[in-house]
């Protein structure tokens, strides 16, 4: 022992000493090596920190407990494994999906949870990226059937790209349509504001046209 561990143990048997339980006397002895004992383990522990981990913490060799606690870092939880399994509310919050859409992917096929022992949907990590999947999918504008096709080739490893480039080619072909159609709409909508005189009157040629009565302007011009 050195001095002051020594003197440290001897304080610790005169403390139970000083007490006036007699009993506590043929204790003192085993006190006194438990005190030592502590002291030991506490100096050793302390010395590996200050002699090692903080070096190699402060050089970032050690991405460990040690260097977290001196870059301040959050600490990981060394506890088992967060459990993925959630029901359909916190599947929606985590998918960005209504529990409805949810639901009626389960009964089109689309998505099939897991149940558990009482018959509840257990809805798992391969199941949330799933549904992940198909709302990114549903966001490009793919049918159900299309989303259909490229969850297969998703869940294929075997897949062929190609297969997964046509699909997306036949949706730009639709995307195209689309916009050609809405550009007509635009033109024939404009021609009508352009003819509205947007004045006090009831003649309104976009109202006619809405109608199905181009003539009723007629009408109204004739009853002034």
């Amino acid at each position: 022992m050195t001095g002051a561990t020594v003197n440290l143990a001897l304080e610790a048997t005169a403390i139970t000493l000083m007490r006036p339980d007699p009993r506590l006397v043929a204790d003192a002895p085993a006190i006194s090596r438990a005190t030592w004992n502590k002291l030991r383990q506490n100096l050793f522990w302390a010395f590996a920190y200050n002699g090692v981990g903080l070096p190699l913490a402060a050089a970032g060799a050690v991405p460990g407990r040690i260097g977290r606690l001196r870059s301040g870092r959050p600490m990981r939880s060394t506890g088992p494994a967060r459990e993925t399994a959630m029901n359909i509310g916190e599947a929606a919050r985590h998918s960005g999906l209504p529990a409805k859409t949810i639901r009626y992917y389960e009964e089109i096929g689309l998505v099939r949870p897991d149940r558990r022992d009482n018959n509840y949907r257990d809805y798992g990590a391969h199941t949330l990226e799933v549904l992940r999947f198909l709302r990114r999918s549903r966001e490009f504008g793919f049918t159900i059937e299309q989303c259909r096709a490229l969850l297969t080739l998703y869940e294929d490893p075997t897949r062929c790209s190609s297969e997964v480039k046509s699909l997306a080619s036949t949706r730009i072909g639709e995307i195209d349509d689309k916009i050609r159609e809405l550009e007509a709409l635009r033109e024939s909508l404009g021609k009508l504001v352009h003819q509205c005189p947007g004045d006090h009157d009831p003649a309104c040629p976009i109202i006619d046209e809405l109608a199905g009565t181009p003539l009723r302007r007629t009408a109204f011009a004739a009853m002034r």
